[in-house]
């Protein structure tokens, strides 16, 4: 039997949300599963921003501190 498809409503769902949230919604990966997520994309400016937040490096793992 073959794996289950998402319906074009489902995905044009998701994308009018992610729009309706004020954010770009970039591409759509389908699963083997049927199911599906859609990546988000965040111009360079915002990734910047978020990147010079002093609170935000302290509050990060880095990876020594997590393996």
């Amino acid at each position: 039997m073959p794996a289950a498809k998402p319906s074009q409503a489902s995905i044009g769902n998701t994308i009018k949300a992610i729009v309706a949230a004020g954010l770009t919604p970039g591409a759509v990966h389908v699963n083997a599963d049927g199911g599906f997520h859609v990546d988000i994309h965040f111009p360079a400016q915002v990734v910047d921003e978020a990147d010079q937040r002093k609170a935000a490096k302290e509050a990060a793992l880095d990876w020594e501190a997590v393996a």
